[in-house]
Protein backbone atom coordinates (compact mmCIF):
# COMPACT_ATOMS: atom_id res chain seq x y z
CA UNK A 1 0.00 0.00 0.00
CA UNK A 2 2.75 2.34 0.91
CA UNK A 3 4.47 1.69 -2.29
CA UNK A 4 1.09 2.33 -4.26
CA UNK A 5 0.80 5.90 -2.49
CA UNK A 6 4.48 6.66 -3.56
CA UNK A 7 3.44 6.01 -7.25
CA UNK A 8 0.72 8.33 -7.01
CA UNK A 9 2.57 10.98 -5.37
CA UNK A 10 5.05 10.89 -7.99
CA UNK A 11 2.78 10.41 -10.78
CA UNK A 12 0.61 13.51 -9.18
CA UNK A 13 3.89 15.23 -9.71
CA UNK A 14 4.87 15.33 -5.76
CA UNK A 15 8.00 14.23 -4.59
CA UNK A 16 7.26 12.07 -1.50
CA UNK A 17 11.06 12.79 0.17
CA UNK A 18 10.31 16.11 0.42
CA UNK A 19 9.05 16.77 4.03
CA UNK A 20 5.94 19.02 3.74
CA UNK A 21 6.39 20.67 7.03
CA UNK A 22 10.21 22.10 5.75
CA UNK A 23 9.41 22.91 2.73
CA UNK A 24 5.76 24.21 2.62
CA UNK A 25 4.18 21.55 0.12
CA UNK A 26 1.20 19.87 1.60
CA UNK A 27 -0.68 17.22 -1.03
CA UNK A 28 -3.85 17.75 -0.58
CA UNK A 29 -3.74 21.66 -0.96
CA UNK A 30 -0.91 20.49 -3.90
CA UNK A 31 -3.28 18.63 -5.29
CA UNK A 32 -6.16 20.89 -5.17
CA UNK A 33 -4.20 23.63 -6.83
CA UNK A 34 -3.47 21.48 -9.54
CA UNK A 35 -7.00 20.45 -10.72
CA UNK A 36 -7.76 23.55 -11.35
CA UNK A 37 -5.59 24.26 -13.42
CA UNK A 38 -6.39 24.50 -17.36
CA UNK A 39 -5.74 21.09 -19.18
CA UNK A 40 -4.83 19.65 -22.16
CA UNK A 41 -5.84 16.82 -24.45
CA UNK A 42 -3.86 13.82 -22.64
CA UNK A 43 -5.14 14.74 -19.25
CA UNK A 44 -8.50 15.71 -20.02
CA UNK A 45 -8.62 11.91 -22.02
CA UNK A 46 -7.02 10.39 -18.60
CA UNK A 47 -10.23 11.51 -16.75
CA UNK A 48 -12.74 10.21 -19.01
CA UNK A 49 -10.31 6.83 -18.73
CA UNK A 50 -9.27 6.74 -22.10
CA UNK A 51 -6.39 6.60 -24.37
CA UNK A 52 -5.98 10.46 -25.94
CA UNK A 53 -5.91 9.21 -29.61
CA UNK A 54 -9.17 7.30 -28.37
CA UNK A 55 -10.55 10.73 -26.74
CA UNK A 56 -10.06 12.77 -29.25
CA UNK A 57 -11.56 10.37 -32.07
CA UNK A 58 -14.66 10.37 -30.06
CA UNK A 59 -15.00 13.84 -30.25
CA UNK A 60 -14.38 14.45 -33.82
CA UNK A 61 -16.92 11.75 -34.45
CA UNK A 62 -19.32 13.35 -32.21
CA UNK A 63 -18.63 16.92 -34.52
CA UNK A 64 -20.65 19.93 -33.67
CA UNK A 65 -19.53 21.03 -29.69
CA UNK A 66 -17.02 18.25 -29.29
CA UNK A 67 -15.52 18.99 -32.23
CA UNK A 68 -14.86 22.31 -31.18
CA UNK A 69 -13.52 21.28 -27.75
CA UNK A 70 -11.04 18.71 -29.49
CA UNK A 71 -9.50 21.32 -31.09
CA UNK A 72 -9.17 23.41 -28.45
CA UNK A 73 -7.28 20.38 -26.54
CA UNK A 74 -5.17 20.11 -29.61
CA UNK A 75 -4.23 23.67 -29.99
CA UNK A 76 -4.07 24.75 -26.06
CA UNK A 77 -5.94 24.63 -23.15
CA UNK A 78 -9.48 24.12 -21.95
CA UNK A 79 -11.00 25.98 -18.36
CA UNK A 80 -11.54 22.53 -16.42
CA UNK A 81 -15.45 23.93 -15.72
CA UNK A 82 -16.34 23.61 -19.51
CA UNK A 83 -14.52 19.76 -19.53
CA UNK A 84 -17.11 19.48 -16.50
CA UNK A 85 -20.29 21.06 -17.69
CA UNK A 86 -19.73 19.19 -21.02
CA UNK A 87 -18.52 15.81 -19.15
CA UNK A 88 -22.77 14.27 -19.44
CA UNK A 89 -23.32 14.82 -22.98
CA UNK A 90 -19.15 13.61 -23.97
CA UNK A 91 -19.36 10.61 -21.83
CA UNK A 92 -21.78 8.56 -23.88
CA UNK A 93 -20.14 9.83 -27.06
CA UNK A 94 -16.66 9.49 -26.49
CA UNK A 95 -16.88 6.08 -24.54
CA UNK A 96 -19.58 3.30 -23.60
CA UNK A 97 -19.67 4.55 -20.05
CA UNK A 98 -22.86 5.82 -18.76
CA UNK A 99 -23.58 8.75 -16.56
CA UNK A 100 -24.82 8.38 -12.83
CA UNK A 101 -27.25 10.76 -11.99
CA UNK A 102 -26.25 12.31 -8.36
CA UNK A 103 -29.01 14.77 -8.42
CA UNK A 104 -30.58 13.48 -5.17
CA UNK A 105 -26.91 13.41 -3.74
CA UNK A 106 -26.88 17.18 -2.69
CA UNK A 107 -25.16 19.66 -3.53
CA UNK A 108 -21.16 18.97 -4.46
CA UNK A 109 -18.16 20.93 -3.01
CA UNK A 110 -16.84 22.97 -5.09
CA UNK A 111 -13.06 23.15 -5.68
CA UNK A 112 -11.28 26.44 -4.33
CA UNK A 113 -14.06 27.73 -2.32
CA UNK A 114 -14.94 30.33 -5.39
CA UNK A 115 -18.34 30.32 -7.52
CA UNK A 116 -18.04 31.42 -11.11
CA UNK A 117 -20.07 34.22 -9.87
CA UNK A 118 -17.54 35.01 -7.39
CA UNK A 119 -14.78 34.93 -9.78
CA UNK A 120 -16.80 36.48 -12.42
CA UNK A 121 -14.72 34.27 -15.22
CA UNK A 122 -16.06 33.46 -18.72
CA UNK A 123 -15.07 31.35 -21.00
CA UNK A 124 -13.16 32.22 -23.91
CA UNK A 125 -12.73 30.24 -26.56
CA UNK A 126 -9.89 30.74 -29.67
CA UNK A 127 -9.43 28.12 -32.24
CA UNK A 128 -7.53 27.97 -36.01
CA UNK A 129 -8.81 26.38 -38.65
CA UNK A 130 -5.69 24.37 -39.02
CA UNK A 131 -2.86 22.82 -36.35
CA UNK A 132 0.11 23.34 -38.77
CA UNK A 133 0.63 25.69 -41.11
CA UNK A 134 3.39 26.03 -43.92
CA UNK A 135 5.26 29.49 -44.50
CA UNK A 136 3.15 31.76 -46.62
CA UNK A 137 -0.55 30.02 -45.37
CA UNK A 138 -2.74 32.21 -44.51
CA UNK A 139 -4.53 30.99 -41.29
CA UNK A 140 -8.66 31.83 -40.50
CA UNK A 141 -9.22 32.19 -36.13
CA UNK A 142 -12.64 31.87 -34.65
CA UNK A 143 -13.07 33.72 -31.35
CA UNK A 144 -16.36 32.87 -29.12
CA UNK A 145 -16.85 34.40 -25.82
CA UNK A 146 -19.58 33.65 -23.21
CA UNK A 147 -19.74 37.68 -22.21
CA UNK A 148 -20.18 40.77 -24.29
CA UNK A 149 -16.12 41.82 -24.11
CA UNK A 150 -14.02 43.73 -26.29
CA UNK A 151 -11.27 41.17 -27.85
CA UNK A 152 -7.93 41.79 -28.55
CA UNK A 153 -5.98 39.46 -30.89
CA UNK A 154 -2.03 39.68 -30.28
CA UNK A 155 0.09 37.24 -32.62
CA UNK A 156 3.84 36.76 -30.78
CA UNK A 157 6.29 35.43 -33.91
CA UNK A 158 9.16 32.65 -33.55
CA UNK A 159 11.88 35.70 -32.42
CA UNK A 160 9.18 37.28 -29.60
CA UNK A 161 8.14 40.19 -31.57
CA UNK A 162 4.25 41.28 -30.35
CA UNK A 163 1.76 42.86 -32.57
CA UNK A 164 -1.41 43.44 -32.05
CA UNK A 165 -3.73 42.26 -35.25
CA UNK A 166 -6.81 43.10 -33.66
CA UNK A 167 -8.48 45.91 -33.73
CA UNK A 168 -6.57 47.43 -36.49
CA UNK A 169 -6.60 50.50 -38.56
CA UNK A 170 -9.13 48.94 -40.51
CA UNK A 171 -10.94 46.46 -38.00
CA UNK A 172 -11.55 49.20 -35.01
CA UNK A 173 -14.85 48.46 -33.66
CA UNK A 174 -13.63 45.17 -31.31
CA UNK A 175 -16.83 44.60 -29.44
CA UNK A 176 -17.18 41.12 -29.65
CA UNK A 177 -21.21 40.08 -28.71
CA UNK A 178 -21.60 36.92 -26.31
CA UNK A 179 -22.30 33.97 -27.96
CA UNK A 180 -20.99 35.23 -31.02
CA UNK A 181 -18.28 33.55 -33.12
CA UNK A 182 -16.45 36.03 -35.03
CA UNK A 183 -13.65 35.30 -37.48
CA UNK A 184 -10.21 36.93 -37.97
CA UNK A 185 -9.24 37.80 -40.44
CA UNK A 186 -13.38 38.51 -41.96
CA UNK A 187 -14.24 37.20 -45.08
CA UNK A 188 -14.38 40.94 -46.19
CA UNK A 189 -11.05 42.10 -44.52
CA UNK A 190 -9.05 44.41 -46.72
CA UNK A 191 -5.69 42.59 -45.77
CA UNK A 192 -4.16 39.53 -45.29
CA UNK A 193 -2.53 37.40 -42.18
CA UNK A 194 0.12 35.87 -43.28
CA UNK A 195 2.23 33.62 -42.07
CA UNK A 196 5.71 34.67 -43.24
CA UNK A 197 8.85 32.43 -41.14
CA UNK A 198 8.71 29.00 -39.92
CA UNK A 199 8.87 28.45 -36.33
CA UNK A 200 5.99 28.47 -33.48
CA UNK A 201 3.86 31.65 -33.20
CA UNK A 202 1.61 32.22 -30.45
CA UNK A 203 -1.65 33.88 -31.06
CA UNK A 204 -3.40 35.22 -27.37
CA UNK A 205 -7.07 36.65 -26.94
CA UNK A 206 -7.49 39.01 -24.70
CA UNK A 207 -11.63 40.40 -23.69
CA UNK A 208 -12.94 42.89 -21.88
CA UNK A 209 -16.18 42.62 -19.92
CA UNK A 210 -15.38 46.26 -18.44
CA UNK A 211 -13.51 48.60 -21.29
CA UNK A 212 -12.28 48.33 -24.32
CA UNK A 213 -8.49 48.17 -23.57
CA UNK A 214 -6.04 44.97 -22.85
CA UNK A 215 -3.14 45.17 -20.40
CA UNK A 216 -2.82 49.01 -21.17
CA UNK A 217 -2.52 48.67 -25.32
CA UNK A 218 -2.83 52.50 -27.02
CA UNK A 219 -3.17 52.84 -30.53
CA UNK A 220 -2.71 54.98 -32.56
CA UNK A 221 -4.38 54.12 -36.47
CA UNK A 222 -3.28 57.63 -37.65
CA UNK A 223 0.04 56.22 -37.50
CA UNK A 224 0.15 53.10 -38.44
CA UNK A 225 -2.03 50.24 -39.10
CA UNK A 226 -1.37 47.62 -36.34
CA UNK A 227 -0.09 48.58 -33.16
CA UNK A 228 3.61 46.81 -32.64
CA UNK A 229 4.55 45.76 -28.85
CA UNK A 230 8.18 44.92 -29.63
CA UNK A 231 9.46 42.32 -27.41
CA UNK A 232 6.23 40.53 -25.85
CA UNK A 233 7.87 39.15 -22.94
CA UNK A 234 9.42 42.77 -22.34
CA UNK A 235 6.30 44.05 -23.01
CA UNK A 236 4.35 42.33 -20.45
CA UNK A 237 6.81 42.85 -17.53
CA UNK A 238 6.94 46.83 -18.30
CA UNK A 239 3.15 46.63 -18.26
CA UNK A 240 3.30 45.06 -14.36
CA UNK A 241 5.65 47.92 -13.41
CA UNK A 242 3.65 50.36 -14.77
CA UNK A 243 0.42 48.64 -13.20
CA UNK A 244 1.78 48.03 -9.37
CA UNK A 245 2.85 51.69 -9.79
CA UNK A 246 -0.95 52.64 -10.09
CA UNK A 247 -1.93 49.85 -7.54
CA UNK A 248 0.14 52.01 -4.96
CA UNK A 249 -0.85 55.67 -6.10
CA UNK A 250 -4.71 54.35 -5.84
CA UNK A 251 -3.77 53.32 -2.54
CA UNK A 252 -2.24 56.80 -1.63
CA UNK A 253 -5.39 58.25 -3.13
CA UNK A 254 -7.60 56.30 -1.49
CA UNK A 255 -6.28 56.91 2.02
CA UNK A 256 -6.15 60.80 1.09
CA UNK A 257 -10.08 60.65 0.01
CA UNK A 258 -10.96 58.84 3.44
CA UNK A 259 -9.60 61.17 5.26
CA UNK A 260 -11.23 64.31 3.27
CA UNK A 261 -14.11 62.47 2.83
CA UNK A 262 -14.25 63.40 -1.00
CA UNK A 263 -14.25 60.49 -3.53
CA UNK A 264 -10.86 60.38 -5.43
CA UNK A 265 -11.97 61.34 -9.39
CA UNK A 266 -10.23 58.74 -12.08
CA UNK A 267 -9.23 56.02 -9.58
CA UNK A 268 -8.04 53.33 -12.02
CA UNK A 269 -10.64 49.96 -11.37
CA UNK A 270 -9.74 46.40 -12.46
CA UNK A 271 -10.73 45.18 -15.73
CA UNK A 272 -12.36 41.57 -16.32
CA UNK A 273 -10.25 40.22 -18.34
CA UNK A 274 -10.85 36.31 -20.04
CA UNK A 275 -7.44 35.15 -21.67
CA UNK A 276 -6.47 32.48 -23.74
CA UNK A 277 -3.57 31.21 -26.10
CA UNK A 278 -2.87 29.07 -29.26
CA UNK A 279 0.24 27.95 -30.53
CA UNK A 280 0.94 27.44 -33.94
CA UNK A 281 3.35 25.49 -35.86
CA UNK A 282 4.83 26.69 -39.18
CA UNK A 283 6.96 24.60 -41.66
Amino acid sequence: MLLRFRNAMIRAGLDPELDSQKVGVESINYLSKAYEKSIDLKIAAAEYGIAAEAFAQGLADAGGEAGQIKRRLEQGVLPREILEAEFKELIVKVSDNEPIDIAAAGEVAKVGGKSKEETHDFDLALTSDKNSYKVNDLPVFAIKSKEDCHLTLINVDASGEGTVIFPNKFQQDNLLPAGKEAQFPGSNAPFQFRLKDPGTETVIAICNASGKEADGIKHDFKKRQFTELGNYRDFLTRQIVVEGAEKIAEGKSGEKGKETGAAVPGAPTSDILSRTAIKLEVK
